[in-house]
């Protein structure tokens, strides 16, 4: 064996490679056995299911206890399903009044980067006065009339006073967000604060609120006290407001707390599963055998396929020419069996003709003339014309005759004696030595890749030249 076919076997050896499309077919050539495989396992667990599911179905307690959970998983899930419904429409008409209140509120529409304020500040006195000298002091009534005016600033009557003068529609929910009043009862300080969508929207407000106390002045002084009330500061601005910017962000964050909570509960509602009917019958009984038989049968023909493949591996068997020529070992002739004549055989003869096997390779005196012509080409290059080729192999010595006839046939000029398996023939070694080159005869599916790896590791020894390889 040349250097080249040494560092091929010796590559070969630290490294087995799987030829994918071979193993393909050698599954596909076996696919009665997986079929087989198939159709045991689909029947071995669609009968378990069959017998268990009439046995049950003849069984009154397991039905009774079967129906019992049935209404308790049913009863579960018509509640959590009324409960999200109902979560999911209170949700909604939340979202649908704060989106209609976020259109119409004045205050929710106003930029807080561009907000119109108007402030007013009045001083409120009384005739109160400390008599000096005096145990008993008249009542101080200037924090009383103080909350007189913040009552009726507050009240519903000066809402409605003032939404009656203004010429847009504003409900009054509306019209309280764009006021407020506040006490400074430590300096008799009234105070009072008025958004607007513009300037003039923010002055007619004030100016409203501004008639409407004093219109009242009379009626608190008979009520309350006397007292007099003075406008000490008045302002009208156009600025970034805080307190407003903050209101827009809670209101927008809880808008899109509330959407993603309705986005939440409607995909519980469309997860939630309604509890199947598990009552037996013989319906589900035959749908059972049929569902679990399919599955026996794609687990059976996977697990057939499996061991196929773990055999292919395992076993280390040379299986195509291209196995052989790994080892540097040319390839001469390879024979395919016919294919038997049996019940769809046409399915073998499809797998067979995929994998490369032709009417010719069929023909094992066709091959072996093929294989001898080109070994006589292949010595008459080399001058090696007459020389004496010895036929080893791991296979019967019949085969090894059978081949020789084959390639000697016709008279041609090729010189091939028989020597048999070199692995465990002493005559066999004597003969390979004595002639001056080997060709290898070895048998697809059977011979074993150790034993061809011990024979080429023999003929090295030898210092005997290989001169190809015929597989049968």
């Amino acid at each position: 064996m040349n250097e080249q076919g040494m560092r091929s076997m010796q590559n070969h050896n630290a490294e087995v490679e799987i030829d994918l499309v071979n193993l393909t077919y050698h599954i596909a050539r076996r696919w009665r056995c997986v079929l087989a495989a198939g159709v045991i396992a689909g029947a071995v667990l669609g009968g378990y299911k069959g017998v268990t599911g009439i046995q049950n179905l003849r069984n009154k307690a397991y039905l009774e206890a079967q129906n019992a959970e049935y209404l308790k998983q049913k009863a579960s899930y018509d509640s959590s399903v009324e409960s999200l419904r109902r979560q999911i429409q209170n949700i909604t008409d939340e979202i649908n009044t704060n989106q209609e209140y976020q259109e119409s509120s004045v205050l929710m529409n106003i930029d807080p980067y561009d907000a119109y304020r108007e402030t007013a500040t009045f001083y409120i006195s009384s005739d109160y006065q400390i008599m000096p000298g005096m145990t008993y002091q008249n009542p101080d009534k200037t924090k009383s009339i103080i909350s007189a005016y913040l009552a009726i600033a507050q009240n519903g009557q000066l809402y409605k006073d003032v939404t009656s003068e203004l010429n847009d529609e504003m409900t009054i929910r509306n019209l309280k967000e764009l006021i407020n009043v506040s006490a400074d009862y430590d300096n008799n300080l009234l105070s009072i604060v008025v958004y607007g969508k513009d300037k003039e929207m923010a002055s007619k407000l004030m100016e409203l609120i501004r008639d409407h106390l004093s219109n009242q002045e009379d009626q608190i002084a008979n009520g309350v006290g006397e007292h007099t009330i003075k406008l000490i500061e008045k302002s009208s601005t156009n600025t970034v407001d805080e307190d407003l910017k903050k209101k827009h962000t809670d209101f927008n964050n809880n808008l899109t707390s509330l959407q993603n909570s309705l986005t939440d509960r409607q995909k519980k509602l469309a997860d939630l599963a309604a509890p199947k009917g598990t009552l037996i019958t013989k319906e589900s009984v035959v749908k059972n055998v049929l569902k679990f038989g399919i599955i026996g049968g794609i687990l059976g023909v996977f697990c057939a396929a499996g061991c196929i493949c773990v055999g292919y591996v395992a076993k280390g068997r040379i299986h195509t020419e291209y196995e052989m020529e790994r080892y540097g070992v040319r390839v001469l002739g390879s024979y395919y069996e016919p294919v038997r004549k049996r019940m769809f055989s046409f399915i073998d003869s499809l797998t067979e003709n995929l994998s490369g096997a032709s009417a010719k390779s069929r023909d094992l005196s066709r091959v072996c003339e093929a294989a001898a012509v080109r070994l006589e080409g292949m010595m008459k290059a080399e001058n090696c014309e007459g020389a004496k080729i010895c036929l080893v192999g791991g296979i019967d010595e019949k085969d090894l005759n059978r081949v020789k006839e084959a390639m000697t046939a016709d008279g041609r000029n090729v010189s091939l004696e028989v020597a048999g398996n070199l692995a465990d023939d002493s005559e066999a070694i004597r003969k390979a030595q004595a002639a001056d080159g080997v060709l290898l005869v070895e048998q697809k599916n059977a011979s074993k890749k150790s034993a061809v790896e011990t024979e080429l590791a023999m003929l090295e020894d030898f210092g005997k030249r290989v001169w190809g390889a015929v597989l049968i």
